[in-house]
C-alpha cells in the first residue's frame, strides 16, 4: 500500500514549490515507496543534465498516468493551506513556521491565492517582534501564535466543492 499524497505533490509542483531540478529525488523517492507510471520511471532514467528540460513535462504526464493532472493552481493553492493549517492545528508546524512557508507561498506566486493572504498579513507582524517580546502593535508572540491557530481553523473549516 502507497502512503503517498500525490495531490499534495501536484499541489506543491503546480505553485513552484518543487523545482525542475529535484524531480530526479522526487521520482526516485515515489518509485521507492512504490508509486509507478511509465513517465516516472522516464522521468528517473534522464541523465541529471536533461532532468531539468525533459523533466516538468513527463511528471505531469506521470500525474496523469496515476489519476491525476487536473489541478489548477486555484485548488493547489487550497491544498496546500489546507495541508499548512492541518500541521499547525496538530502541532507539527509552529504557528511561526506557518507565517513564513504562507509568506513566502504568497510572495513567489505573484500575491495571486487570497487563502494566504492573511497568514502573509501576519508575518510581517510576527517578524517585528522585538526583544521586549512584543511587535510593533504591542501584542506578545503567544496572542500572535493564538491568531495563526484561529486563521488555520478558518482554513481547515473551508470547503471546495
Amino acid at each position: 500500500m502507497v502512503n503517498t499524497d500525490l495531490e499534495m505533490i501536484e499541489a506543491k509542483w503546480r505553485l513552484g514549490l518543487i523545482r525542475a531540478s529535484d524531480l530526479h529525488k522526487l521520482a526516485s523517492n515515489l518509485l521507492d515507496e512504490g508509486v509507478e507510471s511509465e513517465s516516472l520511471i522516464a522521468l528517473f532514467a534522464l541523465p541529471p543534465d536533461a532532468v531539468i528540460w525533459s523533466g516538468p513535462t513527463l511528471l505531469d504526464a506521470a500525474f496523469v498516468e496515476l489519476g491525476g493532472g487536473e489541478l489548477t493552481d486555484d485548488t493547489a493553492a487550497w491544498h496546500v493551506a489546507q495541508d499548512m493549517a492541518r500541521r499547525v492545528l496538530n502541532g507539527t508546524l509552529r504557528p511561526s513556521d506557518a507565517l513564513g512557508q504562507a509568506a513566502s507561498i504568497h510572495v513567489r506566486t505573484g500575491y495571486c491565492f487570497d487563502v494566504f493572504h492573511r497568514l502573509y498579513a501576519m508575518e510581517d507582524e510576527f517578524s517585528s517582534i522585538g526583544s521586549g517580546g512584543s511587535s510593533y502593535l504591542g501584542r506578545s508572540e503567544a496572542d500572535m501564535a493564538e491568531d495563526v491557530r484561529a486563521e488555520a481553523k478558518r482554513i481547515a473549516a473551508e470547503t471546495r466543492g
